[in-house]
């Protein structure tokens, strides 16, 4: 995935500009650094490693188990919802990689 920095800022701010308009709330902290780490690239090990961020303090099955879960969880609703994606899809991250899955 080839996305520049100030791309990635500008999901970011759709991403959350989306959620606020679809569920009157904006992503928390630890949903933006996830959503920020997996559109550069990275994977939840590599985000978690980054001492630079809050996700630091957090060990990577609570990252996978729960931030993104309910992150993922979040985008897909809310796509599901405004019709970028079927009711068969979801979002998720595989290999550092945001994507749409087909649910069987």
């Amino acid at each position: 995935m080839d996305i520049k920095p100030e791309e990635v800022s500008s999901l970011l701010k759709l991403a959350n500009t989306l959620v606020y308009e679809k569920k009157q709330q904006h992503l928390n902290s630890r949903q933006q650094e996830l959503l920020k780490g997996v559109l550069t690239g990275l994977k939840y090990k590599d985000i978690q490693a980054d001492k630079k961020n809050e996700l630091h303090y957090y060990p990577v099955t609570y990252l996978g188990g729960y931030v993104a879960y309910e992150l993922w969880k979040l985008l897909t609703e809310i796509f599901q919802e405004i019709g970028v994606i079927s009711s068969r899809e979801n979002v998720c991250a595989k290999n550092g990689e945001c994507w749409f899955h087909n649910r069987p």
